[in-house]
């Protein structure tokens, strides 16, 4: 079954325990669990999660990271501010895609 992420601000356009596909602003994102007869063959295969990661802006990072930590999802990149202006932390998908959820923080 594909996991919830309810910080994600998206609308649900259609899910299963197999499938979500979530509508971001203009755009969709979809997340699928590997080995999917109905699909063809070239979603099938699981990522390797090298070379891709999905950002995804919220409104109050901390808020979303107590939640998560509350819920028992594993935190992969732990929360923290960077130099360019980001307040983040990561988790990944069931395919191994990195899912970095970040706040921008106010120039300084």
């Amino acid at each position: 079954m594909i996991p919830r992420y309810p910080f994600i601000p998206a609308t649900v356009l259609w899910e299963a325990d197999w499938f979500v596909l979530l509508k971001l602003g203009e755009s969709e994102l979809g997340f699928l669990l590997p080995n999917q007869p109905s699909q063809a063959p070239l979603f099938q295969d699981a990522f390797s999660g090298h070379g891709l990661w999905v950002t995804i802006e919220v409104a109050d990072v901390d808020a979303e990271h107590e939640q998560l930590v509350a819920k028992g999802l594993p935190i992969v990149v732990s929360l923290r501010n960077e130099a360019w202006g980001d307040r983040h932390f990561a988790v990944v998908d069931p395919n191994g895609v990195g899912v970095d959820i970040v706040t921008r923080l106010p120039a300084s």
